[in-house]
């Protein structure tokens, strides 16, 4: 069973797109003003502690985290192309 809370996304956008799970315990996070508050309205709703990545465009947190069989879990992430901000 999950906790399931509503969040309000601040700054216009979809929560898709400033923010996903990078791993179970893993929130990977736009560095938009409008994602930092969402951020904090998130943790003021759970107990749960996350680690956060934060990653300066906003296409760069729209990931998808999948658990894989024989605990081989995978990351879909947007191309370098796509968030040249983003890669080192």
């Amino acid at each position: 069973d999950f906790a399931v809370s509503t969040v309000p996304v601040c700054g216009g956008s979809r929560l898709k797109n400033i923010c996903s799970m990078g791993g179970p315990d893993t929130i990977i996070i736009s560095s938009s003003d409008g994602a930092k508050k969402t951020l904090r309205v998130m943790e003021q709703l759970t107990d749960h502690h996350y680690e956060i990545l934060s990653v300066p465009e906003d296409v760069a947190a729209n990931c998808i985290y999948i658990r894989g069989p024989a605990k081989v879990d995978y990351l879909l992430h947007p191309t370098a192309e796509e968030c040249p901000n983003s890669v080192p």
